[in-house]
């Protein structure tokens, strides 16, 4: 890993998540990320009822993912989640998904989320509270 993150969330592999080649199927790793992405806010204090209770949602206006080795069934895979940056009206999520048992960068990637108003759906200001939550829970650099 190049900047250590402080999160991650452990993610069995299942059978079912592979292809005939045995190995994930490339597209599984988006859910992947999507469970970093909750583990994360609920390990920061923030979770995602939180911020609909707040009238606020956000949506993946971009992801991207980049396979580095091969994951099999029955591995585990850890999702390391940060968020890297956070704008006015959107932040990103970074991840590394390493292989439990032996190290191996498996992949990278990053979500681009927009929030938005939870009703209308129309780019809104990210929450005070989800800012100072990330700021409190990654203290070596705030954002």
């Amino acid at each position: 890993m190049s900047t250590p993150f402080k999160f991650f969330q452990p993610v069995k592999i299942r059978y079912q998540d592979t292809d005939q080649q045995g190995v994930v199927y490339f597209g599984q790793y988006f859910s992947f990320l999507d469970e970093g992405v909750e583990g994360y806010l609920a390990a920061i204090g923030y979770n995602y009822q939180e911020m609909l209770a707040e009238k606020v949602d956000f949506v993946y206006a971009e992801a991207n993912c980049g396979y580095k080795s091969p994951s099999k069934w029955p591995e585990v895979v850890n999702v390391h989640t940060r968020i890297g940056s956070i704008g006015n009206r959107s932040l990103r999520f970074e991840f590394e998904l390493i292989a439990a048992a032996d190290d191996r960068l498996v992949a990278t990637g990053f979500i681009a989320a927009v929030t938005v108003d939870s009703t209308t759906y129309k780019p809104t200001l990210v929450p005070d509270r989800l800012r100072q939550a990330v700021e409190r829970y990654e203290s070596d650099s705030p954002l």
